[in-house]
């Protein structure tokens, strides 16, 4: 299950993630990779989802300027970036090499 972050439960949930998902409601792209994030999610990758348009102030600490951003992450450290739409093979040749 992808978790929705929000202001308050944000800095507790990065810490166990292992990507921050940036997206925004009307985003296609965002659509679009949230079913392979989904997938991904079942398999057991920790997922949070934060809504760039409610959560600017989360979108501005990490500096995300397009929808769909994929920030990766390693001990609640930022790894990696992906910016845009990515086939769930893709996403996880990314974290494997991690």
């Amino acid at each position: 299950m992808i978790k929705e972050a929000n202001a308050f439960n944000f800095k507790k949930l990065v810490g166990d993630s292992d990507i921050i998902y940036f997206y925004g409601q009307t985003c296609g792209p965002c659509k679009m990779i949230k079913p392979h994030l989904q997938e991904l999610a079942e398999e057991g990758k920790k997922i949070i989802a934060v809504d760039t348009g409610m959560y600017d102030d989360i979108r501005a600490d990490y500096h995300v300027m397009s929808n769909p951003t994929l920030v990766y992450l390693k001990d609640g450290n930022e790894v990696k970036r992906t910016i845009g739409y990515m086939p769930t093979e893709a996403i996880k040749e990314i974290l494997e090499s991690l």
